[in-house]
């Protein structure tokens, strides 16, 4: 359980209380935290019950003095602790059809496994926190391109640091494949890591902190570079099961991009730098208007035509029809490497 903030136009310096409903009426006081005058929000930062045990328990809000009663709005968020702390409890990760998997993890309740594992290269502080190992096996075959994203939570105070590994302990640098941070040290940065041919095996995929702990989404994707329309990558709209996508322009080439034989045309044009492709298809599942997340998108329509490109992250669809779209990648980003989501559009 964390609780975040307490929000009130009162002076509230806020105690927080958790009493068991049991034998006896037990309590235990957790934490206490001043008020932020600047915006009349108790802030609550990491205050995380560990572990609590299934059953009822009691919150009390107080007050700063007898004249600061009023209404407030309290948040309180209900995490499942995560047990794959070690290289021995180590989780699989699924890919579905489309080669994409999904899970949600918490570093919050693990223990940190430098001392066991190995520090990975890329962060300053992962000793200070918890960290989630998981297991990444390529099936027999030509090498695969992966990719995976790490996104913290909503209040969650995870730092993200992902690492990616030929061997779950690490014995030499080497056996560290890929290793990812935040470019800026802040808070709800999402960190993504990709290789363009990882070979059949299996590979150890850690989740850590660069300080702090928190839940986090965790999405990867493993498949052919999806470059083309032939190859594209089918996305379905954004659900609690699957809320978003690994891409990366990482292991693409540029086959509608300035430069190109086939090169973007319509209100795309040819200008800009040459780039990269990485091509989307999405089938929609009813009539109505949708978007993505990118400003980097450029529509190809039905016929996946870049002749035809609209550069607009916006667009009508009709239900059971599919639209192509690409990701222009001069605007990804750092680490090259994001999440995707297609959503229905509000207004």
């Amino acid at each position: 359980m964390v609780m975040s903030s307490v929000r009130s136009k009162y002076r509230l310096a806020i105690r927080f209380i958790v009493a068991a409903l049991g034998a006896g009426h037990q309590s235990v006081e957790i934490a206490a935290w001043g008020l932020d005058l600047a915006r009349q929000v108790a802030q609550f930062r990491r205050q995380h019950l560990a572990a609590l045990l299934p059953g009822t328990y009691i919150v009390w809000v107080d007050g700063a003095t007898a004249g600061d009663a009023g209404p407030f709005e309290l948040k309180v968020t209900v995490n499942t602790p995560s047990y794959n702390g070690s290289c021995g409890s180590a989780r699989p990760l699924t890919f579905d059809a489309a080669g994409d998997a999904f899970v949600r993890g918490d570093t919050t309740y693990v223990g940190d496994s430098s001392a066991t594992a190995g520090t990975s290269g890329c962060a300053d502080q992962i000793q200070n926190g918890g960290d989630v190992v998981y297991t990444v096996t390529v099936p027999p075959g030509p090498p695969q391109q992966v990719s995976f994203v790490v996104e913290p939570a909503l209040d969650s105070w995870l730092f993200p640091v992902l690492s990616l590994r030929s061997a779950c302990a690490l014995s030499t640098p080497s056996d560290e494949l890929i290793c990812g941070s935040q470019v800026h040290y802040a808070l709800r940065q999402k960190v993504g890591i990709a290789s363009a041919r990882l070979e059949p095996g299996t590979y150890y995929l850690w989740v850590d902190s660069d300080n702090w702990d928190g839940a986090f989404h965790l999405y990867g994707h493993m498949g052919a570079p999806n470059d083309t329309c032939a190859t594209a990558h089918p996305v379905s709209l954004a659900s609690d099961a699957q809320p978003a996508v690994a891409t990366t322009n990482v292991g693409m080439m540029n086959d509608y991009g300035p430069g190109s034989a086939t090169p973007y045309g319509g209100t795309c044009g040819n200008a800009g730098q040459a780039s990269v492709d990485s091509v989307y298809a999405f089938t929609a599942p009813a009539t109505g208007k949708y978007y993505t997340n990118s400003n980097a998108t450029k529509l190809l329509g039905e016929t996946c035509d870049p002749a035809l490109c609209t550069a607009n992250s916006v667009f009508e669809a009709v239900e059971g029809h599919t639209y192509y779209f690409v990701l222009y990648h001069p605007e990804y980003g750092a680490s090259e490497t994001r999440e995707l989501r297609v959503m229905p559009y509000p207004w």
